[in-house]
């Protein structure tokens, strides 16, 4: 049965709206346009359309269930043949374990025993040395308490004789200090230095003196050019 331009063009506006629709959207939407079909060769067309978009379906579902069962099937045998691989290795390392724990402690019986006889061996040597260290200290006081005697008597007489030297040092030094704290306040006290930033009027204040007196003395006047380190008599 021939189809017309009519038909043509329903069936690819049936196309258009299934284009990005989900499955059932799609088997939904055709079964609408076969039951409003104009003619029957149309609605044959859409229920072949119908038909091809089921099988589409059922193969895709069917090769998801395919895949499921292939992962799940090979997840099973890795974990069976890996899972006791691994069983077999905890339990060695297990025993390997327990017979070091056994060994260890065994070591430690051992250190714990040669650590008593060592330690009963020092407290004999530990005594038998504090006995003769008693011996040697009761000599060495007796010796310490005779030479320390002489020592006191020695350095009693050695102590009058450098008290006497030093006192008669001591005054000799005193009256030489004497005399030149005397030469040097005397000579102090008839000069003075000029320091920086020094002038008449301020030496002439700090020595109690007046002003006309200090530049008679040194033969200045109120204009006198001041250097630092010359000497002023002020007596």
């Amino acid at each position: 049965m021939p189809v017309d331009n009519d038909d043509l063009h329903y069936i690819a506006q049936t196309r258009s709206r299934v284009a990005g629709k989900s499955y059932r959207d799609r088997v939904q939407i055709m079964k609408s346009a076969a039951a409003s079909a104009p003619n029957r060769g149309v609605k044959r067309r859409i229920d072949r359309m119908i038909h091809l978009e089921q099988s589409r379906h059922a193969r895709k579902v069917l090769a998801w269930f395919v895949l499921f069962f292939v992962l799940a099937g090979g997840s099973i045998f890795v974990m069976a043949k890996f899972g006791n691989h691994s069983g077999s290795k905890s339990s060695s390392s297990s025993t390997t374990r327990v017979v070091m724990n056994n060994s260890s402690s065994k070591h430690k019986k051992k250190h714990k025993q040669a650590k008593k006889s060592s330690s009963s061996k020092s407290s004999s040597v530990s005594s038998t040395s504090s006995s003769s260290s008693s011996k040697s200290s009761s000599r060495s006081s007796s010796v310490l308490s005779s030479s320390s005697s002489r020592v006191t008597s020695s350095s009693s007489s050695r102590a009058v004789s450098s008290s006497s030297v030093r006192r008669s040092s001591s005054s000799s030094r005193s009256s030489s200090r004497r005399r030149v704290t005397a030469a040097s306040s005397s000579s102090r006290s008839n000069t003075y230095t000029i320091k920086s930033g020094d002038n008449l009027y301020r030496i002439a204040a700090d020595n109690n003196m007046p002003l006309k007196k200090l530049e008679s003395l040194n033969g200045l006047d109120d204009n006198a050019d001041l250097q630092p380190g010359q000497k002023l008599r002020i007596r």
